[in-house]
C-alpha cells in the first residue's frame, strides 16, 4: 500500500514504487508479466514536478533504473574490480556485494596506461533468494569514466580459452576500438556501464577516476598564480586594472592555502595570536580584488571550534581558552561564518563549572562570552 501528500515524485512514493517493482520482478520469475498494467495505473497519476509526467515517467526514470538482479550485480562487481586497488591474485575468490556473494572461478586482468580488461568466469548468489546464476564477463575500462561490461553464458573450456586468448591479445596489441568491436562478436546485445552500478560504488569510481583530472585543474591554477604574480602586481603598482583570469587563479590559490593554514592552526595550542600568513592571505585578496572561497574554511573552522569546545568541557585549561579566543577572532577579522548556535549550546552546559574552577582565568572566561554574544553579567 502506498499514498502520497501532494506529488507522486516525492522521495515515499518512489521507495513505495521500488517495492512494487521488486514485487513485479519476482512474478516475472515465476512467469506472470505485471509489468504493462501496472504502468497503465501509473500513467493516470499526473505528476506537478515539470520533470516527470505521471507515475508512469517516474517508475521508468526513478524506479525501473534502481532494480537490482544477478546480471546487475555480475556487472557492478565486474566492473569495480578493474580498480587497482580491487585486484586480488589467487583463486576461487569469494568477495560479498551488498545482499550478493561473488565467487570467481576464473579471472585474469591486464593493465595499459589508462586503459584496463578483464574477463572471466563467475557465480553470484542471491544471499537473500538463493538464486544463483554464472557467467562470462569481459570488462573495459576505456579511461576516465567510460566503462563498459559484457555479459554471456557460461562456455566450454576451450571456447572459453579461446576468447580469453583472443580478447587479451588484441588489448595487447591492437587499437582500443578493435577491442570493443571483439567484445560485440563474442557478446552481442547490450554493454553495462557506470550507471549499472549500486550509487555509492558509482560515486567512489567517479570520485577516483576525477581525482587526477582535478588535481591538473588545481596544479594550472597554482602554476598560473604564481607564474604571473609579479606581473600583475606591476599592474597593481601602476593602477593598471587585474586580468580576470588572473584573479580567478587568485582567488582558488588563495582560499586553498587559507584553508591549509586554518587546518595548522588547528595544532596550535596555547598561542594569542593567529599565523601572520593568514592575514598575508587577506591583504593578497584585497589586493586583487577578489572575494576568498570561503565555504571550506568556515567549515574546518567551525569543526575546530567544536573539538575546542569540547576540550574546554573535559579540561577547562587556559591553553583551550587561548586557543578558543584565537580562532574566534581569526572568524571575525577575515569575515568568516561561525555557527554560534553550537559553539553557545556547549558553552551553556559547562558555564558554571568553568567560572567556579577556574577564577584564575576569568578574564578569559569572559572575553570568551563576549565573543559568543552572551552577556557577562548573566549568572
Amino acid at each position: 500500500c502506498g499514498w502520497f501528500f501532494d506529488d507522486i515524485s516525492g522521495i515515499e512514493t518512489v521507495q513505495v514504487l521500488k517495492h512494487a517493482c521488486r514485487a513485479v520482478q519476482i512474478a516475472h520469475q515465476l512467469g506472470y508479466d505485471l509489468e504493462n498494467d501496472f504502468l497503465k495505473g501509473l500513467s493516470k497519476a499526473l505528476c506537478n514536478h515539470s520533470d516527470y509526467t505521471d507515475g508512469k515517467d517516474i517508475y521508468i526514470k526513478l524506479v525501473k533504473t534502481s532494480k537490482v538482479d544477478l546480471k546487475r550485480a555480475i556487472a557492478h562487481y565486474a566492473i569495480v574490480s578493474l580498480l587497482p586497488n580491487n585486484n586480488t591474485k589467487g583463486l576461487p575468490l569469494e568477495k560479498h556485494v551488498y545482499s550478493y556473494t561473488i565467487k570467481e572461478i576464473d579471472c585474469e586482468r591486464v593493465h595499459h596506461k589508462h586503459s584496463s580488461l578483464a574477463i572471466g568466469q563467475i557465480k553470484v548468489t542471491s544471499n537473500m533468494t538463493l538464486e544463483s546464476e554464472e557467467a562470462v564477463i569481459a570488462s573495459l575500462h576505456l579511461g576516465n569514466r567510460d566503462f563498459q561490461c559484457k555479459i554471456g553464458e557460461l562456455l566450454s573450456l576451450p571456447e572459453y580459452q579461446k576468447m580469453k586468448t583472443d580478447l587479451m591479445e588484441i588489448f595487447d596489441q591492437e587499437s582500443l576500438t578493435q577491442v570493443v568491436r571483439k567484445l560485440d562478436f563474442y557478446f552481442p546485445g547490450d554493454f553495462h556501464s557506470l550507471k549499472d552500478l549500486f550509487v555509492e560504488e558509482r560515486r567512489k569510481i567517479l570520485a577516483h577516476v576525477s581525482g587526477d583530472i582535478f588535481s591538473r585543474f588545481q596544479d594550472s591554477y597554482f602554476t598560473l598564480y604564481h607564474d604571473n604574480k609579479r606581473l600583475m602586481e606591476y599592474h597593481h603598482e601602476l593602477d593598471v586594472p587585474i586580468h580576470r583570469e588572473f584573479q580567478k587563479a587568485a582567488r582558488f590559490v588563495l582560499s586553498k592555502k587559507l584553508e591549509e593554514l586554518i587546518i595548522e592552526e588547528g595544532y596550535v595550542e596555547g598561542e594569542k595570536h593567529y599565523s601572520e600568513d593568514i592575514t598575508e592571505i587577506a591583504c593578497e585578496a584585497k589586493k586583487w580584488q577578489i572575494q576568498l572561497d570561503h565555504k571550506l574554511s568556515e567549515s574546518t573552522l567551525n569543526n575546530l571550534l567544536n573539538t575546542r569546545m569540547d576540550q574546554l568541557k573535559e579540561e577547562g585549561a587556559k591553553k583551550v581558552l587561548l586557543d578558543i579566543l584565537r580562532l574566534l577572532q581569526m572568524a571575525e577579522d577575515l569575515g568568516l561564518e561561525i555557527a554560534f548556535w553550537s559553539l553557545q549550546n556547549n558553552y551553556f552546559a559547562i558555564r558554571s563549572d568553568l567560572r567556579h574552577n577556574h577564577q584564575e582565568s576569568i578574564g578569559l572566561i569572559e572575553d570568551l562570552e563576549r565573543h559568543l554574544n552572551i552577556d557577562v553579567s548573566f549568572g
